[in-house]
């Protein structure tokens, strides 16, 4: 199944699941260009690798979400989880729209933090499957490549962007992401 078929598909999943939007500011080749706004998020610092803590990550963070949080409360899951693909990985939660900051309720776990993501620009290339360090590397070169290619600076960290459910077995639709220098060169 192509590409834009397995975009099709997640977006017909995650229908009901609330997705950050984005502006696209560029298609290029095998990225896209596209303007996040501000996003509120919960996090949790994972470890050094993608494949042998994202449970456990997810685990944590899904805790605050699911009622471990002062008012006992229920927040709704959004799509994608993220990950910061630093030395020491950071998983986190995008919290759903409707929320503000002071609206969220705080985390009865001490290893959950809310915070704001300041709005940014990011380079985005798209891949289906299941997500593991191999190929989390292997899309985090091609991504720098296509940098490169077009004269783009990245800015920090790389990030994984994955918007499927563990269920979801197939059509899975992951992406690799970096903040990227405005200029675009136009």
């Amino acid at each position: 199944m192509g590409q834009k078929n397995q975009m099709i598909m997640a977006n017909i999943f995650t229908q009901k699941t609330e997705t950050p939007e984005y502006k696209m500011l560029k298609k290029l080749d095998n990225i896209e260009i596209r303007e996040y706004p501000e996003l509120l998020m919960a996090s949790t610092i994972m470890g050094s690798s993608y494949s042998g803590n994202s449970g456990k990550g997810f685990s944590t963070v899904a805790g605050y979400i699911f009622g471990g949080n002062d008012k006992n409360q229920k927040i709704s899951m959004t799509s994608p989880v993220v990950v910061d693909m630093a030395d020491t990985m950071k998983m986190s939660f995008i919290m759903p729209s409707k929320y503000n900051m002071e609206d969220l309720p705080q985390p009865a776990n001490s290893r959950v933090e809310l915070h704001k993501e300041k709005s940014r620009i990011l380079a985005v290339i798209s891949f289906g499957g299941w997500a593991n360090d191999i190929k989390l590397n292997k899309y985090k070169e091609l991504l720098k490549n296509e940098l490169k290619k077009y004269n783009l600076t990245p800015v920090g960290e790389y990030i994984f962007f994955g918007y499927n459910p563990p269920y979801r077995l197939v059509n899975r639709l992951n992406e690799v992401a970096v903040e990227i220098h405005p200029d675009l060169g136009d």
